[in-house]
């Protein structure tokens, strides 16, 4: 899950057809979105679709997931040793 901060003018299409839908006859004002705003309404999102934000707390699970995958796929070594025979 993401949350990218972006400008206003990277998205004028969306906005435009947002407000067209939805919004029909409102003035859009361009406002600035706060630390505090942003963070709060990922925190409330993130919560709404049940997902856990990333902590330290993850680490050791990752770093499990991660060496499992290199031991069962091999497709980085495969590429190796392929390179290796043309060379």
């Amino acid at each position: 899950m993401h949350f990218f901060r972006f400008d206003w003018s990277e998205v004028e299409d969306d906005r435009a057809f947002v407000s067209s839908r939805y919004f029909i006859g409102d003035i859009f004002e361009r406002k600035s979105i706060t630390n505090h705003e942003h963070y709060t309404q990922h925190g409330r999102i993130a919560e709404l679709l049940r997902y856990r934000l990333w902590t330290s707390y993850f680490l050791p699970q990752i770093v499990r997931q991660a060496e499992s995958i290199v031991l069962r796929d091999d497709f980085a070594g495969f590429c190796v040793r392929r390179v290796a025979r043309m060379a």
